[in-house]
């Protein structure tokens, strides 16, 4: 009996301490490499990619950078319309 309680109690601390890690690495903070890449299309075709470093943020907050980062705007119609696309994509250093 004694030793089946032990075995428990290890299995229930290891348990514990692997929540506990998993927990706090939804809080841990990084550095992280951002592409950010500008398109137009239509009358003028261009595109050019910034690379950039973001450091001290979560995998969430750079979830957000990521999407306040990125748009779609198209101005004009027909023939002369032009669309503008910004999309920023984060990889952990």
């Amino acid at each position: 009996m004694k030793k089946l309680l032990a075995v428990l109690g290890v299995v229930l601390l290891t348990t514990v301490a692997c929540k506990k890690d998993s927990d706090d690495s939804a809080n841990t903070k990084y550095c992280w490499t951002c592409s950010t890449t500008t398109a137009t299309s239509g009358a003028v075709v261009t595109s050019n990619t910034v690379d950039a470093t973001v450091c001290d943020q979560t995998e969430s907050e750079i979830n957000e950078y990521e999407d306040a980062q990125s748009s779609t705007t198209t101005t004009g119609s027909g023939a002369s319309a032009i669309t503008l696309t910004v999309s920023t994509s984060c990889s952990k250093q």
